[in-house]
């Protein structure tokens, strides 16, 4: 790591420094090197995507989620508006696309 003072430091888990490092956005250093001991992957991930027709089914599957002891790493909901929104920005840009390369409807 790069100090402000222009002095080189190794840290280590152990340095009291490493944790305030990673939280000061470049306040304390800069680091410009890592040495990383990677684990294997002890699960499997697989993404799913579920469909449902109002927000309460949403939550009666929540519920479910919890009940049933399962843990997502993320679980993303994206309501109505926001899937219309996008569409229409996706079917802006396919217009633009279609202008450009001379292939209009």
């Amino acid at each position: 790591m790069l100090k402000p003072d222009g002095q080189w430091a190794t840290l280590t888990p152990e340095d009291p420094l490493f944790e305030q490092v990673f939280d000061s956005e470049g306040q304390i250093g800069v680091v410009v090197g890592v040495s990383l001991k990677v684990k294997p992957q002890t699960y499997k991930s697989k993404p799913y995507a579920f469909s449902f027709t109002n927000p309460n089914h949403v939550r009666d599957f929540l519920k479910l989620v919890r009940e049933w002891e399962l843990q997502p790493t993320s679980i993303l909901y994206f309501d109505q508006g926001y899937i219309k929104t996008t569409h229409e920005i996706a079917k802006k840009k396919a217009q633009k696309s279609l202008e450009k390369s001379g292939c209009q409807r």
